[in-house]
């Protein structure tokens, strides 16, 4: 078979998040996707309707941005715009490319494959890490946390967790044991990222497939064993993690979380005259980490209560000395001092609410429901082929896994986490799409998809 631009472009987007430390991979991965979704359009290739709606929500999010000025024309050839509010055009470049180029089964045989190479590649560099102990591979000042090729525990631990949720479901759903055994330790670098946002939404992925969608929760079961015996391991070599992870259900972090909800919720911050990440002054007691994401929450929602329909504007979240319009429902921030960089409300929702309101939320959301439910329809099409239903089963579960994510940062707009995900639902989407048009397949095929 030979190789196509459009398996290049997924698998390029694939590995090169996986050394998105470096950046020219994914970068070289990106132009590719801007590439073929120009040359298929002048071919005469139409967008389909998930297409459509990214078009609207990257109309909407620049049309905001640049009517508020939160951005201007000269933002988009600045580095760092790429690096603060561009963060989410880039990571949904790779879903615009497979909403328009041609898809075939060999294609999504191809990226399905890669995900296993880079399974096997990740478990092997885990373990290595594991047993030599290298600074090169952990986080800067992080020695006991996991960060393999990416920058953050957060970036890490989200790129393991899409690629342990597709595995798993996917070995799972078409009865691979061996493939099931070598997924389940990519629980162990998750784990190990420090990332309990990444934990959180494996977790409830799996949940959601065992109890859920194949009402079998006494398969749950195996998986809690494998994770308990895992637990004292952890704690050997990665005590911060570990303790960090058991310390979100303590006493004292459930009753910060209260205190500080409620100094928020009575304190005098003004959107766009406070910062909520300058020091730690007005922090309760309790785990650091969690109370900051609280008063991010409360601020965030209070630019959303300033104005519910639209938001303060795209990109104004971590702007500072806003001035609002003062229009009630509508209250915009028309000026304000530009900031780009990755802060966040630490929670999608909350973020999305605050900048893009109600109307903003409704419509990204609404690519999110589109793409799971695409997967359902394919899922329906292929149950007699093995090797495709649980691809679609598997992509389902990646939906569940961002969308849980997205509740403790701001996974729904960053690359470590969106590239992949978006390259292996944009592939099904756009191999279903491709079924479609030609008809149902042929079910009595020998041949492996």
């Amino acid at each position: 078979m030979k190789l196509t631009a459009t398996s290049m472009m997924c698998v390029t987007l694939l590995w090169g998040t996986f050394f998105l430390e470096v950046g020219v991979l994914v970068a070289l991965g990106l132009l590719m996707a801007v590439v073929l979704t120009y040359l298929s359009l002048a071919k005469g290739q139409k967008l389909d309707t998930i297409g459509i709606l990214l078009l609207l929500n990257i109309g909407f999010w620049l049309a905001t941005g640049l009517a508020v000025g939160s951005i201007s024309l000269t933002s988009f050839a600045s580095p760092r715009f790429y690096n603060g509010e561009g963060r989410i055009l880039i990571s949904v470049l790779p879903l615009l490319a497979l909403c328009v180029v041609p898809f075939s089964t060999w294609e999504l045989e191809r990226i399905r494959k890669h995900v296993t190479y880079l399974t096997v590649v990740s478990v092997t560099i885990y373990l290595i890490w594991l047993v030599t102990g290298t600074r090169a591979l952990s986080g800067e000042g992080h020695a006991d946390e996991f960060h393999a090729f990416f920058t953050s525990h957060t970036g890490a631990g989200t790129f393991f967790g899409c690629l342990a949720v597709f595995a798993i479901l996917w070995s799972a759903e078409s009865r691979r044991v061996r493939h099931l055994f070598v997924a389940l330790l990519l629980l162990g670098p998750v784990f190990s990222s420090g990332s309990r946002e990444a934990l959180l939404g494996v977790l409830v992925a799996l949940g959601w497939y065992y109890g859920v969608k194949r009402k079998n929760p006494k398969m749950l079961i195996p998986v809690a064993l494998v994770i308990l015996a895992m637990i004292p391991a952890i704690e050997m070599m990665s005590s911060k993690t570990y303790n960090r992870t058991v310390g979100m259900v303590s006493g004292d972090t459930i009753s910060g979380i209260v205190d500080q909800t409620k100094a928020g919720i009575k304190s005098d911050w003004a959107v766009g005259d406070w910062n909520p990440t300058d020091g730690n002054s007005n922090l309760e007691s309790g785990d650091v980490t969690t109370l900051v994401r609280i008063m991010l929450w409360v601020y965030a929602s209070k630019c959303f209560v300033d104005s519910p329909w639209v938001g303060i504007g795209w990109g104004r979240f971590n702007d500072r000395t806003l001035v609002l319009t003062d229009t009630p429902m509508f209250n915009m921030a028309l000026d304000g001092r530009q900031v780009f960089n990755t802060a966040s409300a630490h929670n999608s929702y909350f973020h999305i609410l605050a900048e893009s309101g109600l109307f903003g939320m409704a419509l990204y959301l609404t690519i999110w429901v589109a793409l799971y439910f695409r997967c359902r329809k394919a899922e329906t099409l292929f149950k007699p082929i093995q090797n495709l239903r649980a691809y679609y089963v598997a992509s389902q579960g990646l939906v569940v896994y961002i969308l849980t994510c997205a509740l403790t940062g701001h996974a729904l707009a960053a690359p470590s986490v969106m590239i992949p995900v978006l390259t292996l639902l944009g592939a099904g989407a756009a191999y279903y799409r491709e079924a479609v048009k030609i008809g149902k397949p042929n079910l009595t095929s020998s041949t492996p998809p």
